[in-house]
């Protein structure tokens, strides 16, 4: 403490970063000391134990002048002990440009926070927070570039169709986490992005309640951030969308340069989140590889398949499916471009199934070598006879379950697999 004390006299004016996690009781003494120079901070980073949640935080009510990030982290065990909302530097809080509160819980004052850079908040019900403050704080943080937001309890306001939009051209990085969808859609609804700049997106966990259902969410909340997705698509070359139960799907893209998005959704058919994707995709960009894993889903795996082979965007199919034989006899048959496999478009003409699609990838056991090769035979031999512009393809059978065959009926099914390589249009 004597050396806090020595540094503290010897700096003079400068700025001080104050951190403090220490759960024992020197931690009062340390930041006794620290509070004689308040004036000087300009970061303050607390983690307190919960014996000392109220007593550390105390230190943040007095106002500090030069203060402009705040990190007060009180960890899980707030949710089972609340404690009162901290008066935040007694309201004087304009200067605050970053606040991060995990755990705990401050008093919203009206106008309280302007010219936000970064806000993170979650973990605790925040007791009178609405959408509505939270739209009122990003309108006065134009140049805000982080908003997180992750399981928190904010009331929704009601709607306003006269609410102007909000520009957050300056955002750099979204998450919304574990909140009702209709709590998403009152902060998001009329947000106006710059998609140069978002650098990352995660939406997830929402949960669908009376008043709003996802697919409005997606159709009318979500298109501010269409472009955006479209970008960052791009920037990744390419995303994936994986389906693993009924009424969910994972969309996700990173790339090597910090870039990426995740949007996570349940309770949604899985043809309204396609369509969504397609929109915030575009007809230009890199496109989407789609693994499929629905074991014991049939019906949602059927409805999967049948949204999927109309889609310009898929251009890889991952599928990990163990289940009854007429489902992968119904996935192979859309697969092939057969009669009942394709699609007429407006003028009469045939869609042809799949058909942006250049790898198709087989997994677990089930899978028929030899209905395979018939599938890909009728795939190809149609696209030549109709003159259907499908590229070539590229598969790939894993060889787990064949290799614990052997003799004969291994050289068979090897057989089979080099036949199927050199089929017309298959890309070894």
């Amino acid at each position: 403490m004597e050396a806090n004390s020595t540094f503290l006299s010897k700096s003079g004016r400068a700025d001080l970063i104050v951190r403090c996690s220490e759960p024992l009781g020197s931690a009062d003494e340390f930041l006794n000391l620290v509070n004689q120079h308040r004036h000087r901070w300009t970061t303050a980073v607390f983690k307190p134990s919960m014996a000392h949640m109220e007593s550390m935080a105390s230190y943040l009510t007095d106002p500090a002048p030069r203060l402009q990030r705040v990190k007060l982290d009180g960890g899980i065990w707030h949710h089972f002990n609340p404690r009162p909302p901290v008066h935040l530097l007694r309201g004087q809080t304009h200067n605050i440009r970053h606040l991060d509160l995990y755990g705990t819980r401050i008093q919203w004052l009206p106008n309280a926070f302007v010219g936000l850079k970064s806000l993170i908040l979650a973990g605790i019900s925040f007791e009178g927070l609405t959408t509505q403050y939270i739209r009122n704080l990003l309108a006065a943080s134009p140049t805000l570039e982080t908003l997180d937001l992750n399981s928190i309890e904010i009331r929704p306001s009601p709607t306003d169709n006269r609410s102007p939009s909000v520009h957050l051209t300056h955002l750099r990085h979204l998450r919304l986490i574990g909140m009702p969808t209709i709590v998403a859609d009152r902060i998001l609804r009329d947000i106006v992005v710059e998609p140069n700049l978002i650098a990352s997106i995660q939406v997830q966990e929402l949960q669908e309640e009376p008043g709003l259902d996802i697919t409005s969410f997606l159709t009318e909340a979500l298109p501010s951030l269409s472009s955006a997705y479209r970008r960052l698509n791009s920037r990744c070359r390419g995303s994936h969308l994986q389906v693993t139960r009924a009424g969910t799907f994972i969309w996700t893209a990173r790339s090597n340069r910090g870039h990426s998005f995740l949007f996570y959704i349940s309770h949604i058919r899985f043809l309204d989140g396609l369509r969504w994707i397609e929109q915030a995709v575009g007809a230009d960009g890199p496109g989407v590889r789609v693994h499929l894993q629905l074991n014991d889903h049939a019906s949602a795996a059927i409805d999967a398949v049948q949204g999927l082979k109309t889609s310009s965007i898929v251009t890889e199919l991952r599928l990990k499916l163990d289940p009854e034989e007429w489902l992968l006899d119904c996935i192979l048959d859309a697969l092939s471009g057969s009669e009942s496999g394709d699609e007429l478009d407006g003028s009469g003409g045939t869609i042809p199934s799949f058909p942006a699609l250049h790898t198709v990838k087989f997994y677990e056991w089930g899978w028929s070598l030899d209905k395979i090769e018939e599938a890909l035979g009728r795939r190809f031999a149609k696209r030549t006879a109709m003159a259907l512009p499908l590229p070539n393809l590229s598969v790939q059978i894993s060889y787990s379950e064949y290799l614990w065959t052997c003799g004969e009926e291994r050289m068979l099914r090897f057989d089979t697999m080099k036949r199927v390589k050199e089929i017309e249009g298959i890309d070894n």
